[in-house]
């Protein structure tokens, strides 16, 4: 999944590591990078876990601000907590 398109290297976040390796296109993997990939598994595993997530219908339209693409503000979805899980509190 992970490789070169044009200057650009493209690694998905499962293949992040802490230190650079010779796979990797400019040598730029930092441990930063790498503590933030972990945590955003866990807390999607987490919310996955632990909650229902209804899906919406159709995707809402996002917004352009100048070259800048900004989701939807009045977006809204619903989640629940599934029965039997404990609160984190």
């Amino acid at each position: 999944m992970g490789g070169m398109l044009g200057k650009f290297c493209i690694n998905p976040i499962a293949t992040l590591s802490a230190w650079p390796t010779n796979r990797s296109c400019f040598n730029t993997n930092s441990p930063g990078r790498f503590f933030v990939a972990h945590e955003l598994k866990m807390i999607l595993a987490y919310l996955t876990q632990n909650y229902e997530i209804k899906h919406l219908e159709e995707r809402p339209k996002p917004m352009w601000i100048g070259q800048t693409i900004v989701p939807p503000l009045d977006a809204k979805i619903e989640i629940k907590r599934r029965k039997g899980t404990v609160s984190p509190l």
